[in-house]
């Protein structure tokens, strides 16, 4: 009998494929049995081409199914969990890497108790934390081994970022992806108060130094019922190696029982994708079952910050958001979300005829109307199922 069945949504994305199956040929298992399946959501990269002429060949527990058109991330998880055989799924990005213990430290989760799993997702370089003090000015343009790179935003803390530059104040952090570089060694050059500095790093610098930050340790809505990581680009310590309930899972990387999954009928397939992981966690939680955040099972995401400000992205982060709200929420968070984003359209609308036009007022116009047409049936739902926060 199969334990796991290992579950890759692919859509153009063969140039993560070495890095993914690389980890993947590296697994212990001890007596697991697992088998891996990818299906592709009509690429028009190589990745078929790649997948059945080199990875089939390379993994005889791989199996590949093709969509004739992108179902979206939630209806082809659905559709690849219908050919599991696995006593268990585990849902896996593509731009991923996973540690050698992965399956076995899942395993061990999921014996402990009926849960789901969601693992210790870290950004898939290590980083390592620029020497600065208060009141320095760094420049935002840095080159490391000789590449120009983007400070991100993302990994500077209490600092103040202008359009070129960082100002520091007493407990600034900066960190620098560890990146261009096939040595271990590394040169960083950039610019501090206008004078240009250099931070060299040789092996053993970079392996008393370097460090893991985290990506997701399970997931949480915020005030605005905004999904957010938990411990977002902290570095990875005490903190994040304890085994904890969560509120829901990321869909990058977890596990969930098949018969579970197909009992809450898997990834509602109107979300397409984004917040799917975080409606999908809410329903195994009324059933009753924990998600449980797995710190040993370690997985590498590459997750591209940038991709969020592609506009198709955009939108269905807007509505998923709102559609999460009123397939889950209490009807009072109901009425206070779709009030609140009908003044925000307004406003838009009248911005927008007065010529100030912008293409995140029309996003999220579209994505409010789009979610206003499923309002009838997501609450039709909750009247038959009896759905929804009490």
């Amino acid at each position: 009998m199969i334990d796991y069945s290992i579950i890759i949504v692919n859509y153009n994305g063969s140039k993560y494929f070495e890095t993914l199956f690389a980890s993947l040929s590296k697994l212990l298992t001890a007596s697991i049995i697992y088998e891996i399946i990818v299906i592709d959501n009509n690429s028009d990269d190589k990745s078929i081409e790649l997948l059945t002429n080199s990875f089939s060949k390379r993994f005889e527990n791989l199996k590949v199914i093709q969509n004739d058109v992108n179902m979206g991330f939630a209806k082809a998880n659905n559709i690849a969990a219908t050919y599991a055989k696995g006593k268990n799924l585990i849902f896996l990005n593509n731009d991923t890497s996973v540690d050698q213990n992965f399956l076995i430290e899942i395993d061990k989760c999921m014996n402990k108790k009926d849960c789901v799993i969601t693992c210790k997702l870290l950004f898939f370089y290590d980083f390592i934390k620029l020497p600065i003090k208060e009141n320095q000015k760094i420049d935002l343009e840095v080159k490391i081994n000789g590449s120009d790179y983007i400070i991100d935003n993302r990994f500077v803390k209490q600092a103040t970022i202008s359009s070129d530059s960082i100002t520091c104040i007493e407990n600034s952090e900066i960190y620098i992806p560890l990146i261009y570089g096939n040595s271990s060694s590394y040169e960083i050059q950039f610019v501090c108060n206008d004078s240009i500095k250099q931070l060299y790093l040789s092996v053993n610098d970079v392996q008393l130094e370097a460090v893991q930050l985290i990506q997701n340790a399970g997931s949480f809505l915020n005030e605005q019922n905004e999904g957010q990581d938990i411990g977002f680009a902290q570095p990875d310590g005490l903190l994040f190696n304890t085994e904890k309930e969560v509120q829901f899972a990321c869909g990058a990387a977890f596990c969930i029982n098949k018969e579970l999954f197909h009992k809450i009928k898997g990834f509602d397939e109107l979300f397409f994708m984004y917040y799917e992981d975080t409606d999908l966690s809410a329903r195994v939680k009324k059933k009753g079952f924990p998600i449980i955040f797995c710190p040993s099972a370690i997985v590498r995401h590459i997750h591209s910050g940038s991709s969020k400000n592609n506009p198709r992205i955009r939108f269905y982060i807007f509505r998923n958001q709102l559609l999460y709200i009123i397939k889950n929420e209490s009807y009072h968070t109901i009425h206070q979300e779709l009030s609140r984003r009908f003044v925000n359209c307004v406003k838009y609308c009248i911005s927008i005829f007065f010529g100030k036009w912008n293409i995140r007022k029309s996003l999220y116009i579209n994505s409010y109307l789009s979610a206003l047409v499923l309002l009838p049936y997501y609450l039709f739902n909750r009247l038959i199922n009896g759905g929804g926060a009490k």
